[in-house]
C-alpha cells in the first residue's frame, strides 16, 4: 500500500481532472478495496463516495470528496509508518 497509494491517488485526481466518471468509479473502486484491507472506514467511506459519484455521471462534488480522501488518506499513511518503525521495518 506505501508504495501503491501515491499512484492510485494520482489515477483518482486525473479522472477528475479530466471530468471521466467512468475512470473515476473504477480507480476510486481500487483504491477502496486498498484501505479496506486496513480498516480504515473514513477514508474506504470517502472512497465509496466517488464510486458513486462515477457511477452516476457526477464529477461536481469529487474535488472535496478527494481532498477529504487525501487527508484520511495522510493519516492511514502516518500510522502505517509508525508500525513499519515500530517493528523494525523501513
Amino acid at each position: 500500500f506505501m508504495e501503491l497509494h501515491q499512484q492510485q491517488m494520482a489515477a483518482i485526481e486525473k479522472a477528475i481532472a479530466d471530468a471521466d466518471p467512468g475512470a473515476l468509479q473504477r480507480t476510486a473502486h481500487t483504491f477502496k478495496g486498498s484501505v479496506a484491507n486496513f480498516s480504515a472506514h473514513a477514508a474506504a467511506e470517502t472512497a465509496e463516495e466517488l464510486v458513486a459519484l462515477g457511477r452516476d455521471g457526477k464529477i461536481g462534488g469529487a474535488r472535496e470528496a478527494f481532498k477529504k480522501l487525501q487527508d484520511e488518506t495522510d493519516k492511514l499513511t502516518k500510522l502505517l509508518a509508525a508500525l513499519r518503525r515500530q517493528h523494525g521495518g523501513a
